[in-house]
């Protein structure tokens, strides 16, 4: 009985020595150690109110959205109401689905200082970014850094403002000084790694990644980026082999189908380079560059009829792209209560194969005008295609009452 005892005590202080490790990679935002000290937390009590709210607050840095608001809604069946919940849902909906109703709220707990105020600066510069509101989230971040310049998770933030707008050179500073005062900083290397493989420095690129094959080895953008630095040093055999080992682990990934496709289309083995990059393109089908590498791969084949189409579709989804920028760093700027860019912006998620993110666009236009009835129409089709029938009635229904009759 004593033996049982002193085992139930050590698994106990176990529990709350990776409950406390968990908590500090959050306020970091070193997502995946956070998430595997959480893990040995649920195998002790995977309901515990601690646990249940901290994963769901890592969930929701991580964007891993489904999975936040399932644990909250477990965190509510189990304990119900109580003044945590309902501020992670406060910070849940800023960063997810809309800043605006609650920024208020969460700006006053900023005023009040202490922990809640970085998380409420976090999901507001998360919900800022995701919105590409970036003259509301600068403020914020220089706010945030002013008062801690050494934070982690403002330094993450601000990298990744510096990459939405374009600013490689000032990303890699960034996302550098984070790395530098805390080497063991996951994300932020994985991010430094990711923009110098942007700007063709390999060879940098290359130290981080060896780095983060030892942390995260089952990450599969760590081993694409793997394999796309090995290519541009030259060591094409290691690449062919670290990608096909990354497909193995991660059939469906996008970036290392089409990394694979290219090196086939290097070697001249243009049917497997054809083959690979189609299935690229089903995963991700608004990818440009890799459906200009399946036109060669085609074009080598002499499959002279899907060329024709493949370019046709090249130009469109180029032409959107070029729209999508002017979009984002003009009028849903300069005009922000028309519906009429988020609506457009929907359009071209939707073109590019993204139907959430068009459906997030959608809602956009109607939070600036909630009888615009072209989004109303465009959500019922959506949703009668999801097989959503509640929703596309209601949306159908909407778009008659504005007047706008081309719904299904």
């Amino acid at each position: 009985m004593v033996g049982l005892v002193c085992l139930g005590s050590w698994r106990y202080t176990q529990f709350l020595s990776h409950l406390s490790q968990a908590r500090r990679a959050a306020a970091d935002g070193k997502t995946s150690e956070a998430v595997s000290h959480l893990q040995a937390c649920e195998g002790f009590d995977a309901e515990h109110r601690d646990v249940m709210l901290l994963a769901a607050r890592v969930a929701r840095v991580a964007q891993t959205w489904p999975r936040a608001e399932e644990l909250l809604e477990g965190y509510w069946s189990r304990y119900g109401d109580d003044e945590r919940l309902t501020f992670e849902r406060l910070l849940l909906k800023a960063s997810r689905d809309d800043v605006d109703p609650v920024a208020g709220i969460l700006l006053n707990r900023v005023a009040q200082g202490g922990d809640p105020a970085r998380d409420c600066r976090q999901a507001l510069v998360s919900g800022y970014l995701r919105e590409f509101r970036y003259t509301e989230a600068q403020p914020l971040l220089d706010a945030w850094l002013a008062e801690a310049p050494a934070d982690a998770l403002a330094g993450l933030l601000q990298g990744k403002l510096h990459e939405q707008l374009f600013k490689s050179q000032d990303a890699v500073e960034s996302y550098r000084g984070v790395v530098e005062r805390d080497p063991t900083h996951t994300e932020a290397r994985l991010r430094l790694a990711v923009v110098l493989m942007q700007q063709r420095q390999a060879d940098q690129a290359l130290a981080h990644l060896r780095v983060l094959r030892d942390a995260a080895p089952a990450n599969s953008e760590v081993a694409v980026q793997w394999a796309l630095a090995l290519r541009q040093v030259g060591r094409t055999d290691e690449a062919i082999r670290a990608l096909d080992e990354a497909l193995v682990a991660h059939p469906n990934s996008a970036a290392a189908l089409t990394e694979r496709g290219t090196l086939a289309l290097n070697a001249g083995d243009d049917q497997l380079a054809a083959e690979t990059l189609a299935k690229a393109l089903r995963v991700d089908p608004g990818a440009i560059g890799t459906r200009n590498l399946y036109v060669s791969a085609l074009t080598r084949l002499g499959r002279a009829g899907d060329v024709t189409r493949e370019l046709a579709e090249i130009k469109s989804l180029t032409a959107d792209s070029e729209r999508l920028t002017e979009l984002i760093h003009g009028a849903l700027q300069t005009q922000p209560n028309d519906p009429n860019p988020p609506f457009e912006i929907a359009g071209i998620a939707l073109r590019a194969g993204q139907p959430p993110e068009s459906i997030r666009w959608y809602h956009a236009a109607l939070k600036r005008n909630p009888g615009h009835g072209p989004s109303h129409t465009a959500l019922a089709v959506i949703y009668h295609e999801m097989g959503n029938p509640v929703l596309a009635t209601k949306h159908r229904a909407l778009a008659a009452a504005a007047g706008d009759r081309r719904s299904p």
